[in-house]
């Protein structure tokens, strides 16, 4: 019983330390946000900040957790992960306007982009797509640009298109793209 409470409360305390973070980069820019910000934000003392993460990038990566677990939870490839992740995008949307509206999140949008490659080079392999127009690193590169763009485009479009419909056009320009 006690190892469950203690989970319980671990668990409690992530969750609060996460959101804590995601709410001030809705905020202000990720390099401007303390350890101390964080935990003000969360009701937290220092030592249960560093008792589950070794500075402000181990938070960040676990709070992308959710993000990386919508991307690994591929559907029919190539870039199967589109959708779920537009949905995904579409329920954080504040969040990822912020997040992508500017400068502002350099280091956390380049973690994002490199979660996307990793999506991108996985679903290529998976389909079978071999014959790109560019080395499979380049391509991959290009893909995951194009598709930020069109995220961000999204993020910032005053009526969006619902995500089913993005997601079918933003595939059908990347897998255009895809042909020799």
């Amino acid at each position: 019983m006690v190892a469950t409470t203690s989970d319980r409360r671990v668990r409690r305390s992530q969750k609060a330390l996460q959101e804590a973070l995601l709410s001030l980069m809705s905020e202000k820019p990720y390099d401007q946000i303390t350890v101390q910000d964080v935990i003000d934000r969360a009701d937290v003392g220092r030592s249960t900040f560093y008792s589950h993460y070794v500075g402000k990038e181990a938070l960040l990566d676990a709070a992308l957790g959710e993000l990386r677990a919508v991307l690994t939870s591929r559907g029919v490839p190539p870039l199967g992960f589109s959708l779920p992740l537009l949905h995904h995008v579409q329920q954080h949307r504040v969040l990822g306007q912020a997040l992508f509206s500017s400068a502002r999140h350099t280091f956390v949008a380049q973690r994002i982009v490199a979660l996307l490659e990793e999506a991108i080079r996985h679903d290529l392999a998976k389909a079978g797509l071999t014959n790109l127009p560019l080395p499979p690193d380049g391509f991959v590169k290009y893909a995951a640009g194009a598709y930020m763009a069109i995220v961000q485009w999204w993020l910032h479009s005053a009526e969006p298109m619902p995500p089913a419909e993005l997601d079918q056009k933003a595939r059908g320009l990347i897998l255009a793209a895809a042909q020799p």
